[in-house]
């Protein structure tokens, strides 16, 4: 009897731990077994970088093409296919994808900094490209990009090193000679980044998708910082380094005419490329270089929502303020439903704009490796976090139809 009372007093103490387990779980939505519940298994594609899409009729979308690990690639949607394979001691490290005539340009890690053209057609590679530049020597290529611009070094005629700016003809099939420099004296700098707008990678550089070009020279323990806007029309605009001398981007967006930068600490700054800058909000969360930073804007709400990734592994966190302000007006929402639902426990490497209907901007979205997935984001509810914000994909379920 005394052994039945016994067991009978640890079934119910354990049934108690177990309410207690249940109670502290009971908002689980906002902890751990949220994350662990909804955090997606490795598929065994490693993405790096999403280069376009093909359509074979005008507005008909037909594949994705994109760089992994492994080399370049198309998908369907439903079949994926290997285009150009990286080797050992030869991976590919940066490509553009030259849609106009259905080519790759690609550059890998051998050492000789050249730049290769791969014939998908085909499927075999032609003649490697030479940098090319009458007013620079001993010309190398430092990378190109998927907007199809690439970044060279050189000596001038005073001998200082210079970076030169040349944009790739897809009439010619050559980068142009006609080449865009920055100032001289960032000879003694180094290159950071070239920051494109999210979403946006693989539209030529222009006014609607400029791109920013960040320098940084060590002096000990200090960083100095030199950051240019380049549209593509005249040599790169420095912005103030007043302002942002000791400031590391992880990217921008334009929105309204303005211009909004984002700190790797999470300082967003607004202002206009020749005007002044003011720090909006300053906000706990760091980020990486190329985050996914994306805008939208309502005219019904009279409202912008930049949509930003920190680099922590839990959420999107939603900038919220006025269209066209720069004022320090700024709300912040974290978002986990929505179109963050399957991606706020994800690492997002590189997005794509779809196109955009009635209420909202459809995109790919590729991951490190959980997969890629199609997201529409509401332009009045980007910053509620419910399903009225928009929608995602399960992973790898996506098809190139904007969302209405």
């Amino acid at each position: 009897m005394k052994t039945k009372k016994h067991i009978t007093l640890s079934l119910a103490v354990l049934l108690l731990l177990l309410a207690l387990l249940s109670a502290c779980n009971a908002d689980a939505s906002a902890g751990l077994f949220r994350q662990i519940a909804d955090s997606q298994a490795p598929i065994g594609i490693v993405y790096r970088q999403l280069l376009g899409i093909n359509s074979v009729l005008p507005a008909i979308p037909s594949k994705v093409f994109y760089e992994t690990d492994e080399g370049l690639f198309s998908s369907t949607g439903t079949v994926r296919e290997k285009l150009k394979a990286g080797t050992v001691g030869n991976l590919i490290q940066h490509a553009f994808y030259d849609k106009t005539n259905n080519y790759f340009l690609y550059m890998t890690n051998d050492g000789t900094k050249t730049v290769k053209m791969f014939d998908i057609t085909t499927k075999t590679d032609l003649s490697a490209i030479t940098p090319s530049d009458p007013a620079l020597s001993s010309l190398r290529f430092s990378r190109i990009y998927p907007n199809g611009i690439a970044l060279i070094q050189g000596i001038n005629s005073t001998n200082i090193q210079e970076y030169s700016i040349l944009k790739y003809n897809t009439s010619t099939m050559v980068f142009d000679v006609t080449t865009h420099k920055l100032p001289s004296d960032t000879s003694n700098y180094d290159m950071v980044s070239v920051h494109m707008l999210t979403g946006r990678t693989n539209d030529p550089v222009s006014a609607s998708a400029p791109v920013i070009i960040s320098l940084v020279r060590n002096d000990g323990s200090d960083s100095h910082y030199r950051h240019f806007y380049y549209d593509g029309t005249v040599n790169p605009v420095e912005l103030p380094s007043s302002s942002f001398g000791t400031i590391r981007f992880a990217g921008f967006a334009v929105s309204n005419t303005k211009l909004y930068l984002l700190s790797v600490d999470g300082q967003l700054f607004g202002g206009t490329v020749n005007g002044l800058f003011t720090e909006m909000i300053d906000i706990s969360d760091t980020y990486s270089e190329s985050s996914f930073i994306y805008a939208v804007s309502s005219t019904a709400t009279g409202n912008t929502h930049i949509i930003t990734k920190p680099t922590a592994k839990n959420s999107f966190l939603v900038l919220t303020f006025s269209n066209g302000a720069t004022s320090t007006s700024v709300s912040s929402e974290s978002i986990k439903e929505g179109y963050a639902e399957s991606l706020f426990a994800t690492d997002i490497v590189s997005a794509l704009y779809i196109g955009s209907g009635a209420s909202s901007d459809t995109l790919l979205v590729a991951t490190n490796d959980n997969g890629m997935y199609k997201i529409s984001i509401n332009y009045a509810n980007a910053n509620a976090d419910s399903s009225s914000n928009g929608t995602s994909s399960k992973s790898e379920e996506y098809d190139f139809t904007p969302v209405p």
